[in-house]
């Protein structure tokens, strides 16, 4: 929101410089390794701050703030500047709280790609301490369809296989631990979801069409 609203004035100085800086990355991304290396030098390897700061910013996010500040009217601006406001208190006392559907939007949108994320502790953390619900559940998939194969591996007989079955009937298959992680997944979206429903229509389409 700091960015759009400054890349909102049109008499900011490198204005086209600073938006073409900021649309490189859309277009040119680097590879695990390149990416893996700048997190090394950045000491983010093991820290908690590898899940916030690469994604902090977002390009296309700030494009849609910065259409919908500057569809405000600009009365808005120049009665709060006739009034004594500087830019600092514009921003947060008038462009903030008009702009909440749009930030209600882009937050639940940040809160699910960040819940359902275990790429990011998969790559760059080693520290059990650090690590995610995503990535225990990835971890418990990967090791129930490993039991799976080595029991199937080992019985060849489809009568064996039969007996085992019913003698295991108890025990939790792959499918059956797959389908329970999706229920622990999906469930605190489905919870959080109606709170911000009022808000995608109106906060996606306030910044996506310029009038």
């Amino acid at each position: 929101m700091l960015a759009a609203y400054a890349l909102s004035k049109r008499f900011l100085l490198g204005r086209k410089t600073l938006l073409f800086f900021f649309m490189m990355p859309m277009f040119i991304g680097g590879t695990i390794i390149s990416n893996y290396v700048v997190i090394a030098k950045l000491g983010l390897l093991n820290n908690f701050l590898v899940y916030v700061l690469p994604g902090a910013f977002g390009f296309f996010a700030m494009i849609i703030m910065r259409t919908h500040i500057e569809q405000l009217p600009e009365e808005l601006h120049e009665s709060a500047t006739i009034d004594g406001a500087g830019y600092v208190r514009i921003f947060f006392q008038i462009i903030l709280p008009l702009s909440m559907p749009v930030i209600a939007a882009f937050s639940f949108f940040a809160v699910v790609g960040n819940w359902l994320d275990y790429y990011t502790n998969l790559l760059y953390v080693t520290d059990r301490n650090l690590s995610t619900l995503q990535f225990v559940l990835y971890e418990i998939i990967n090791r129930a369809e490993a039991s799976s194969l080595i029991d199937f591996t080992k019985t060849t007989d489809a009568a064996q296989r039969r007996l085992m079955s019913m003698a295991n009937n108890t025990v939790p298959t792959p499918e059956v631990i797959k389908m329970t992680v999706m229920v622990v997944v999906t469930f605190p979206l489905l919870f959080i979801y109606p709170f911000f429903q009022k808000y995608f229509v109106k906060g996606m389409l306030t910044g996506a069409v310029k009038a």
